[in-house]
């Protein structure tokens, strides 16, 4: 999962709050922090990517043993896609959400996380509140 990462949140069903998962390492993308320097790649922007990628799906059933998650816990967002050059490899960037009706603050917890708002954010790297607006705009529609 070297060019993976994962973003991870809940959305309340009947208020829409929505809360992003932060990693123990202090960030939103996981497990593994983004490397210094990383830019969030345009997509429009005529770069070279790889036109062979990991479908996240099959990455789901590690990420969901890792967290002590059971099998519908966690959901792929499919719509939400993004690249991330960090100078010497492109990292892909995938959304994936909490499917309770409350945040799981018990696993939070254990991981040495936490869920925080958009607006407790704002402490993260450049790119990464890049990748939560861009997510943000997907999840609100």
């Amino acid at each position: 999962m070297k060019d993976l990462r994962f973003i991870l949140y809940h959305k309340q069903s009947t208020s829409g709050r929505t809360r992003f998962f932060r990693f123990a390492h202090g960030g939103v993308c996981g497990f593994v922090g983004l490397p210094t320097l990383s830019q969030v790649v345009d997509v429009h922007q005529e770069k070279t990517l790889s036109s062979i990628i990991t479908h996240p799906a099959a990455l789901l059933s590690d990420i969901q043993q890792r967290l002590g998650l059971l099998a519908t816990d966690l959901r792929i967002d499919g719509e939400y896609h993004e690249y991330v050059d960090a100078q010497n490899m492109m990292i892909n960037i995938y959304l994936a959400h909490f499917t309770a009706i409350d945040p799981p603050f018990e696993m939070a917890e254990k991981q040495g996380g936490r869920f925080v708002e958009l607006a407790q954010s704002r402490d993260l790297s450049r790119p990464e509140l890049e990748l939560l607006r861009r997510a943000y705009q997907l999840i609100l529609g």
